[in-house]
C-alpha cells in the first residue's frame, strides 16, 4: 500500500475553517477481512481507491462515548528510522460481562480501523503488513466516579494514517451506534434481479429480524427509525423488523420506483 510520496515542501497554513475536536465515527474489522488494500497516489499522498472487503465481512461499531473519541498522531525516531505512532482513544461507560469476554479475545487480533474526523476527513489504520492493536484499562471507580473502560486502538507505520480522497462506497456510513452490520449483496436493477425496473420492494430471508441499510448509486437510504428521518432525504426504507421484505418509500410513505441499471447494495444491521 505504501510508497514514496512526491510532495514538495511548502508553507504551512491555517485551515479556512476550524472544526470542533473529536471524531464522528469509528468502524473496525479484523484485517483478514480485507480483500484488497488501496495504494497511495504518489502525487497527492492520498488514497483514490476503495478498501475492498471480503463478501460477508462484518464491520463493527462500538457504543463508546462519542464525546471521548480522539485521534493522535506523532512522529518518532528509533534505530531503524523515523515513523508515525498513532492511536484512537475513547471511553466505554459502565460494565457489561460480554465486554469483558469480547475484549479479552480482541487483544489477540489486528484490525482495520476506519474513522471520520469532524472536518469530514476519512482516514484509516492498517495495511497489508499489519493492523491496529486494541488495548484497554478498566476501573470500577469509587463512590464519586463511574466505572468505565478506556479503550485504545494503536498502530505504527512509516507514513501518517492514510487519507481518503475519494468516496467510501464499500463502507456504509451513519448506521445506528452499537452492534454490527454486514454486506449482503450488490446488483443492478434489471429484469430477473431482486429489484426489477420500476420496482420498489426487496425480499430476502436474510433480512428477517434485521435492520437494513441500502446504498443506491452510492447514496445512503436509511430507515426512519434509524436516523429519525434525514432532513431533505427523498426516500426511506419501510420495513417491519420481523419481515423479510422492505419497500423504498418517500416521506409520505408512498413507494418510490427504481430505474433500470440503478446500482443497489444491501447491508443488514443487528
Amino acid at each position: 500500500m505504501y510508497g514514496n510520496v512526491f510532495k514538495t515542501i511548502q508553507g504551512l497554513t491555517e485551515a479556512t475553517r476550524i472544526y470542533s475536536g473529536g471524531l464522528c465515527e469509528v468502524l473496525f474489522t479484523p484485517i483478514e477481512n480485507v480483500l484488497t488494500w488501496p495504494t497511495v497516489n504518489p502525487e497527492t499522498g492520498g488514497i483514490d481507491d476503495e478498501i475492498i472487503l471480503r463478501p460477508g465481512t462484518v464491520l463493527y461499531t462500538a457504543e463508546l462515548n462519542p464525546k471521548t473519541w480522539s485521534f493522535d498522531e506523532e512522529t518518532q525516531k528509533a534505530a531503524p528510522g523515523r515513523f508515525h505512532a498513532m492511536g484512537i482513544d475513547a471511553t466505554l461507560p459502565g460494565n457489561v460481562q460480554e465486554n469483558v469476554l469480547t475484549l479479552g479475545t480482541m487483544i489477540f487480533h489486528w484490525y482495520l480501523v476506519i474513522f471520520r474526523e469532524k472536518d469530514h476527513t476519512y482516514r484509516f489504520l492498517g495495511n497489508e503488513d499489519s493492523g491496529a492493536e486494541i488495548s484497554y484499562r478498566y476501573t470500577s471507580g469509587d463512590n464519586s466516579k463511574s466505572r468505565n473502560r478506556a479503550v485504545k486502538f494503536t498502530w505504527s507505520q512509516a507514513n501518517h494514517a492514510p487519507i481518503y480522497l475519494g468516496t467510501l462506497t464499500e463502507i456504509p456510513i451513519d448506521i445506528a451506534s452499537g452492534g454490527s452490520f454486514m454486506f449482503l449483496e450488490r446488483f443492478k436493477v434489471k429484469a430477473g434481479q431482486p429489484i426489477e425496473p420500476n420496482g420498489s420492494s426487496y425480499t430476502n430471508s436474510d433480512i428477517e429480524n434485521k435492520k437494513v441499510f441500502v446504498l443506491i448509486n452510492e447514496q445512503k437510504v436509511l430507515s426512519g427509525d434509524v436516523n429519525d428521518m434525514i432532513p431533505g432525504a427523498d426516500r426511506y426504507i419501510d420495513k417491519e423488523l420481523l419481515s423479510d421484505t422492505f419497500t423504498l418509500v418517500d416521506a409520505a410513505g408512498d413507494p418510490v420506483a427504481l430505474n433500470e441499471n440503478d446500482n443497489v447494495e444491501i447491508y443488514v444491521h443487528d
